[in-house]
């Protein structure tokens, strides 16, 4: 599931967008409708699913990250970068 930050969320007109974690990707609008658990905070960070629409990519499933699973997520990132970069260095040998 695709992770990112709330850069904007205006809980009055139910709408916001999120920051993804990929650079060259372009902001995620989300809808009230589509956030699970209580409302988001810009710079808090969340997993979605996303859905094309004419307009553009649409966030769904918006949950917000705990601390811990957020450390487990950048463990397997990290862990998994590891165990690529030894496998290339071992093919280079």
């Amino acid at each position: 599931m695709p992770t990112g930050t709330i850069k904007f969320f205006d809980k009055s007109r139910g709408f916001g967008f999120i920051k993804t974690d990929v650079d060259s990707e372009p902001d995620i609008y989300v809808n009230i409708d589509d956030v699970e658990g209580p409302n988001l905070t810009e710079g808090e960070r969340v997993e979605f699913g996303t859905k094309k629409t004419p307009k553009g990519p649409q966030a769904t499933n918006v949950k917000q990250i705990s601390v811990s699973a957020l450390n487990r997520l950048m463990f397997i990132e990290r862990t998994s970068g590891e165990k690529a970069l030894q496998e290339r260095l071992s093919q280079d040998q």
